[in-house]
Parts: C-alpha cells; sequence; structure tokens
C-alpha cells in the first residue's frame, strides 16, 4: 500500500520535516474558526479518474463514521471536513489538536469512486443495526457502538486484490507465498518533480518483491545478485560474511520504538523516587549493547529517540551511564543511605562493569523493614531474547546489591495480563514499537488519566504538573511552542523515572551497490517511499 495509496503530507528524508505530497502547500491554521485549510494538487488515479478533494472528504468520513482501527484516534476531535472546490480542503476541528499535523494530515486518501459500493453497504448494514440495538432498549450511542462491528468486519475484510494507486507503482500481479510485481506508474504525479529537496522518479520500470522462506535463503539470494535489496532485518550473525563482499552495503538505522524497565508505583519500594534513581546508576546501558545487543543498538537516555530530531531533548541526565563501575555503586548507594535505607552487609563495586567485590545483602527500607522479595518480568527468550537477556543482567546487578529481586519471564500475553490488566507487578522490561514522529504517545504513556487497568500508564505515574503541560502540548498548534512543551515532559519523566530507558534497537538492511544507487536513509531503515523515488540503475 506504501506504493498505492497516498498522503497528504510526508516527511522529508534529511530535516524530518512535513512536506505537501498530494497537498500542493502548507496547510494554513485558523485559531479563530479552529479550522485548517490546503490545497491540492492535481493528480491522477491509474484508472484516469482525476484525484480531488472528493476522496479526501469520502476517506475522512469513512475513518469517522466507522471508526476505522489504526485512524480513528487520529480524526476523532475533527467536527467537520468540507471540501470548498474539487481542489481545496477545510477540516473543522472541535478543539485544536497538535497531533493534526502528524497524523490526521499523513492519513492515507483511498478513492471514492472505488469505495463507495461497499461503504454504502456497510452503511445500510449500520443503520439496520442500530435500529435492531434500539428496539431492543439500547441507547442511541450504545446501539451506534455494538452495530459498528458488523460493518467495521465487512469493510476491514474486504479483498483488495489490486489497489487503486495515485502512488508511482501499480500492482500487477501478485502470487501469493511467491512474488509481488508492481509496474512504474506512468500517471504518477510527483514524476520529474522536485519535491523535499529531492528529484523524483521513479526511475525504474518496476520491482519483484521475492518472497523467501527464511533469512538463510535470502541472503544467499542477495550474495549471489538474484536480489539487490533485503528488505527484512538482519541478524547480527550474517553481518561479518555480508561486510567481505565489495559489491553489498549494510545499512543501519534505528527502529521506530525503545525497550526501558518499568517500575510499579504503587508499591514500595519502586514508588520511592531514591530507590528509582539508584537503580538508573546501577542498570549500565552500554554494557547491555556491547553484549547483549552485540553494538547494534543506540543507548536511550530520554524517552523520545535520538533520531528524532525534532523532539528529543539533547542533554538529559544520564545516571552516571560512562561513569566507572565502583563511582555508579557508590552514587546508589549513597542515594538509598541519604533516603535512610540499610544494608546487612553493605555492597562494594568491583573494578569491571557489574561486578561486586562484596555483594550485598539484607537491605532494609526507610522504616527498618526488609525489602520485599521483588520480580522482574520480561517476556520469554523464544519471543524476545534482547528483552529476556537484559531483565536477567538487571535481577543480577540488583541482586548483588542487595535487592531481593528474581527474573521471572513469562509469556506475552501473561505478562500483559499482569502488568496492564490486574498491575500486579513490581518491574518489568518491556518496550514500544512502531511510535513514529509524533511525540503525543508521552501524554499516552504517562498521563494520570490513562493510569487505569488496561490503560497505558502502566507504571501508575501521576503528577499534576506533567499532566497540564502534557496537556497544553497537545493542544499547541504552534510547532515551536510545543516543541518547547515536549522538552520540558522529557526533563520531568526524566527527573522522574517512571521508567529507566534503556536502548533502541538497531534495523539493518542489506543492498547490492553494483546495479543501483539512490537508497535514502531515514529514522526507520532505507526500505521507505522516497528509496523507491530516488534509486536508479548504475550506468556502466
Amino acid at each position: 500500500l506504501l506504493f498505492s495509496y497516498q498522503r497528504l503530507y510526508y516527511r522529508d528524508p534529511t530535516g524530518q520535516e512535513l512536506v505537501p505530497w498530494l497537498a500542493s502547500e502548507q496547510a494554513l491554521w485558523d485559531p479563530q474558526t479552529k479550522s485548517v485549510t490546503f490545497r491540492l494538487r492535481e493528480a491522477t488515479w491509474d484508472d484516469g479518474t482525476p484525484f480531488t478533494s472528493q476522496d479526501v472528504v469520502f476517506t475522512a468520513e469513512l475513518i469517522r463514521r466507522f471508526r476505522i482501527p489504526a485512524y480513528w484516534n487520529n480524526w476523532s476531535f475533527v467536527q467537520r471536513v468540507e471540501a470548498p472546490d474539487d481542489r481545496t480542503v477545510r477540516l473543522v476541528l472541535e478543539k485544536p489538536m497538535a497531533t493534526l499535523w502528524e497524523r490526521t494530515l499523513t492519513s492515507i486518501v483511498v478513492q471514492k469512486k472505488r469505495w463507495k459500493p461497499l461503504v454504502e453497504r456497510a452503511e445500510q448494514m449500520l443503520q439496520d443495526g442500530i435500529k435492531a440495538q434500539e428496539a431492543m432498549g439500547k441507547s442511541k450511542a450504545e446501539a451506534y457502538r455494538v452495530a459498528l462491528a458488523k460493518p467495521l468486519e465487512l469493510l476491514s475484510t474486504h479483498p483488495v486484490t489490486k489497489p487503486e494507486s495515485l502512488g508511482p507503482f501499480i500492482l500487477q500481479q501478485w502470487q501469493k507465498g511467491a512474488y509481488i510485481h508492481l509496474s512504474s506508474n506512468n500517471r504518477f504525479f510527483a514524476r520529474g518533480k522536485e519535491i523535499g529537496g529531492q528529484q523524483l522518479g521513479p526511475f525504474v520500470d518496476g520491482i519483484i518483491f521475492k518472497i523467501y522462506g527464511n533469512t538463510d535463503t535470502a541472503v544467499l539470494a542477495l550474495k549471489k545478485g538474484d536480489i539487490d535489496y533485503l528488505w527484512w532485518g538482519i541478524e547480527s550473525g550474517y553481518l561479518e560474511d555480508l561486510r567481505g563482499n565489495p559489491n553489498i552495503r549494510i545499512f543501519a538505522a534505528l527502529k521506530s520504538g525503545y525497550r526501558y524497565l518499568g517500575f510499579n508505583l504503587r508499591k514500595p519500594p519502586m514508588s520511592d523516587l531514591a530507590f528509582r534513581h539508584a537503580v538508573a546508576f546501577l542498570v549500565d546501558k552500554d554494557f547491555v549493547i556491547q553484549r547483549i545487543l552485540h553494538d547494534q543498538g543506540c543507548r536511550l537516555d530520554t524517552l523520545v529517540q535520538p533520531d528524532n530530531i525534532q523532539y528529543c531533548l539533547q542533554k538529559p541526565p544520564t545516571y552516571g551511564q560512562g561513569a566507572s563501575w565502583q563511582d555508579r555503586v557508590e552514587r546508589a548507594k549513597a542515594l538509598l543511605k541519604q533516603a535512610g535505607y540499610s544494608w546487612e552487609v553493605e555492597p562494594v563495586g568491583g573494578n569491571f562493569a557489574g561486578q561486586f567485590s562484596t555483594q550485598g545483602r539484607g537491605l532494609r527500607l526507610p522504616s527498618g523493614q526488609p525489602v520485599p522479595p521483588l520480580s522482574l518480568l520480561t517476556p520469554p527468550a523464544d519471543y524476545d531474547a534482547q528483552r529476556a537477556q537484559t531483565g536477567n543482567l538487571i535481577q543480577q546487578w540488583l541482586r548483588d546489591f542487595g535487592v531481593p529481586v528474581q527474573w521471572r519471564p513469562m509469556s506475552f500475553a501473561a505478562l500483559t495480563k499482569k502488568v496492564e490488566s490486574e498491575r500486579d507487578f513490581e518491574l518489568f522490561v518491556s518496550g514500544w514499537g512502531a511510535l513514529g514522529q509524533d511525540p503525543d504517545y508521552l501524554r499516552s504513556f504517562f498521563h494520570s488519566m490513562a493510569d487505569v487497568p488496561d490503560g497505558k500508564n502502566t507504571c501508575g505515574y501521576r503528577n499534576p504538573e506533567f499532566d497540564r503541560l502534557a496537556d497544553l502540548q497537545a493542544e499547541t498548534m504552534d510547532l515551536e511552542k510545543r516543541r518547547q512543551l515536549v522538552m520540558q515532559l522529557q526533563e520531568i519523566l526524566m527527573r522522574d523515572l517512571p521508567y529507566i530507558p534503556l536502548y533502541v534497537p538497531m534495523n539493518l538492511e542489506a543492498v547490492r551497490v553494483d546495479k543501483f544507487s539512490g537508497w535514502v536513509e531515514m529514522p526507520g531503515g532505507i526500505g521507505n517511499l522516497w528509496t523507491f523515488l530516488r534509486v536508479r540503475p548504475i550506468k556502466n
């Protein structure tokens, strides 16, 4: 769908700014009417039908009416969508929401002509369902909610064997389990234009996606020259062999998402800031990256990824990262002693990371009571070996420091139940993925309103000042003012440490450089739209 359904705005690969794509200009925000207006480019669907504002309105109403998952939250605050003419779109909001820029206006657009008959069927199904539910005594709101299930299933399971295309390529053939063949779209609106500082193609006649059953076979095909790009994360065990081939280049980019150590702030001693700070000094992230990730990752010291250059806090506190292990152990001890903790036997750090010349024993709370036995939950190794090994390593460091903690790997479903639903845990190693560039996820993860069963605030973090600033940034439409607010949010979180951010995994991809050039590096990797608009054959 990356090559067919297109977005109103895309992020450019250099400055990470949103640039007009299907839109022809930057959207204009009117604070008086709480509306945003933008013009559209002249474009044509692959069947020859003109692309107009009616397609945008239709797509928006489809998402809003049927609450399409993955898109509904990005449109829920939109009051109405208007098309003053075929080239103009106006969105009127119920209230200002900054995610409009990064999420709403980056939604894909579908063709009204193609989808209208199916949507009309879904609408009739919805109307019938609402009547049936109201006849059973349900309120209008409840009847609508219940009746949505069937039409939503109709829409989400509708087979799209040949998607209509506004993009650079058209689906020609799809042999399930074998290959997908795309051909260049001669009607593509951006062909030959410069957008986002990039001169655009496509400069190839088509793309064939070959499907392999395992990584070994795919890597062999790359080495033999049967394929030009392995669009799959490469494990470290393949790197030495591939790097020895002069016709192959490895691209490295941070994945979208990160891993963290979470605390249950509803229970002592995790509720004690001094304890969380002490743990932060004992978690050697560089050691984790070197020994467990084999240097295929990036240390994370705040809760926005470092490749998100618009919003990442530049100088967060590091809690001893880079200091000697002995110094870190002493800093952790000093924090706990100052807070009133004591040991039967005080720990003494050794000469090497993670080593203790004297292991701590019998850590006691400021009340004098022993620290109760704690559990550190992780997924199992067969789900994510890196998270499991990281949890085991942190357990060892804390136990040697005198904290009675036990590593407990469990199925991801069981972990999710204990952490999100039951909230019955002490510490856990987990992660978030596919976060995107908009930082409003900080509000989703840490606002006190999300501290409910099955909410995203799993740690039980509550801070009125954070809530106030999080709500304010969510409604701040000025991007620079919002950026400053997001920096303040990160400063608060890195002071309070409901999470200890650990690392961002690396995404490693391999290409042959003897046939094609023009691969475009972006956050997440080279498998992006810009690559396929820039890559071209190398002339002999």
